[in-house]
């Protein structure tokens, strides 16, 4: 598992019994699922804004009614943003635009409109208080997420 390294650091360090978990650019969702292994009574949300990997990510979400999955990008502001699908490497896709996309096939992408929302303002409509675990790969733009 990829998580297997931050999982032991948690419970080498006290170990927690996480209530909400967010897995923000899931991909695939093989994190949340592997979250939802390894805490089952936790509550996991995953973001991916890309239209083709969320309904993969949906598809598997069926399987663990723990995980919910939601269509659209975490950034700095809520609203319609551009995405970059890098058709050569999928989880390289971004709201950035490409210089060079890392282990790819091919250096094509496909701009298209992704809706995006403030993380802050999520965590307020849907009424959670506190975050337990944020997973992030978002490619680059983390410190926008966050922010």
């Amino acid at each position: 598992m990829l998580i297997d390294n931050f999982i032991s650091f948690i419970n080498s360090n006290g170990g927690i019994s996480p209530q909400i978990v967010l897995d923000v650019g899931s991909r695939d969702l093989d994190q949340s699922i592997e979250f939802s292994k390894t805490f089952p009574t936790s509550i996991i949300h995953a973001f991916e804004p890309n239209p083709t990997q969320y309904n993969i990510c949906e598809e598997k979400s069926k399987l663990h009614p723990n995980v919910y999955v939601h269509q659209f990008a975490i950034g700095d502001r809520d609203g319609k943003l551009d995405f970059y699908l890098t058709l050569g490497n999928i989880g390289a896709s971004s709201l950035l635009k490409p210089i060079v996309v890392p282990f790819a096939s091919t250096q094509e992408c496909q701009k298209i409109s992704v809706d995006c929302v403030r993380l802050d303002n999520w965590l307020v409509k849907n009424e959670i208080k506190c975050v337990d675990i944020l997973w992030m790969d978002t490619q680059g733009v983390e410190l926008l997420a966050l922010s």
